[in-house]
């Protein structure tokens, strides 16, 4: 019996640590303030570690040696400190925080594999911002007070509230519009897909098109050059043709079950002043779910497209509730 317990809790200490790799962590700071974004390495198989913290649109900060990236919007804010890198603290400090910082991030390891590098997945970070509301609170309670005196004071409170509400609502109907301008499709094992994309208005003579899933590069390409990444040998491609047209929407062959997920497309430019890697231009999200049930023929729906979200009923909630701010507020 004492046997089957220390075998039980060896298993336990083994599959552990696979288990919680990538589960997210919830950060929250407010505005001015810092905040770190926890990230630790797990036998990592280079002297010199080469991490790099990303958001869904662009990097927003590298680390290899002494060498260092920090994205414009986080100039003088981020920093992977490099002594803490070497005992494998990865953690990302994030000053003087801003709101436009909420969001995902997702820290990888760039491991280099013969000419290319490959990014194994490390940490994703969920980081909300909260702004400073003592002074919304103050008046708050003034105007708590004061209700208490007459009824023109207390229509008065009703009227900052309802505002605050239209408010809100038009915060998360623009928040739902911008959310809509990722792509749902389906397809079935055996099949094919195409996955759309155009970068016809972004500006590049020499257009250098990558499509990513979360853990790793899908497909390349840069005139003739091309890449294509591990298990998706032969079954992608963004004709070169097609890509100097403005269309990069990726060609998915032989759609497997383990190809669903969510792809990611970006422009690669150039930078002027380059440190370790060209700037990522984000063009589109595209999430691509596979049906089991073989088919010989193509089989793929589009469920929302970029036009959704004017369509949809958040344009009329949208309206009602900027009709309801100012009936309220002016009047």
């Amino acid at each position: 019996m004492t046997l089957n317990v220390m075998t039980s809790l060896l298993y336990t200490a083994i599959l552990w640590p696979a288990v919680c790799v990538g589960s997210p962590t919830f950060v929250s700071a407010r505005v001015g303030s810092s905040a770190v974004l926890p990230c630790q390495l797990r036998n990592a198989s280079t002297e010199t570690p080469h991490v790099q913290w990303r958001n869904y649109a662009e990097t927003v900060f590298e680390r290899f040696g002494q060498e260092s990236y920090e994205a414009g919007g986080y100039k003088d804010r981020v920093d992977v400190p490099e002594d803490h890198l070497l005992m494998g603290n990865c953690s990302l400090v994030l000053n003087n925080i801003r709101t436009d910082d909420a969001g995902l991030y997702e820290s990888y390891l760039i491991l280099k594999t013969g000419v290319r590098s490959k990014r194994a997945f490390i940490q994703s970070v969920e980081l909300s911002v909260e702004a400073s509301c003592s002074l919304l609170n103050t008046e708050h309670l003034i105007l708590q007070r004061k209700s208490a005196q007459t009824s023109s004071d207390m229509s008065s409170i009703m009227t900052s509230l309802l505002c605050t509400t239209a408010t809100l609502l038009l915060t998360t109907c623009v928040g739902s519009l911008y959310a809509q301008t990722q792509i749902f499709m389906s397809a079935r094992v055996g099949s094919s897909a195409v996955l759309p994309c155009d970068w016809r208005n972004v500006s590049s003579q020499n257009p250098h098109v990558e499509w990513r899933t979360y853990a790793e590069t899908v497909f390349e390409r840069m005139g003739e050059a091309l890449y294509q990444g591990e298990g998706y040998e032969d079954r992608v491609d963004v004709p070169e043709d097609h890509l100097l047209k403005g269309n990069c929407s990726l060609e998915l062959k032989n759609v497997r079950l383990e190809d669903a997920g969510v792809y990611e497309s970006f422009l690669l430019v150039r930078r002027k002043k380059r440190s370790l890697r060209s700037k990522r231009v984000f063009l589109q999200r595209v999430e691509l779910s596979v049906d089991e049930t073989p088919e010989e023929s193509v089989s793929e729906k589009i469920f929302a497209t970029d036009d959704a979200g004017l369509n949809g009923p958040h344009l009329q909630i949208l309206v009602s509730s900027l009709l309801l701010c100012l009936v309220f507020c002016f009047f």
